[in-house]
């Protein structure tokens, strides 16, 4: 079964951690990944 880990920034890292709190970067952070896993499935 594939597996994937995704990690998208470092909440340790004080200017990634205000970014990840971002609604709108999580928004397009989750769309990026549904994308990539399509793209795989179609494959």
């Amino acid at each position: 079964m594939p597996a994937v880990l995704v990690e998208m920034g470092y909440l340790s890292h004080e200017k990634e951690s205000k970014l990840l709190q971002s609604k709108s970067l999580q928004v397009k952070i989750a769309k990026s990944i549904v994308e990539g896993i399509r793209g795989y499935e179609l494959a």
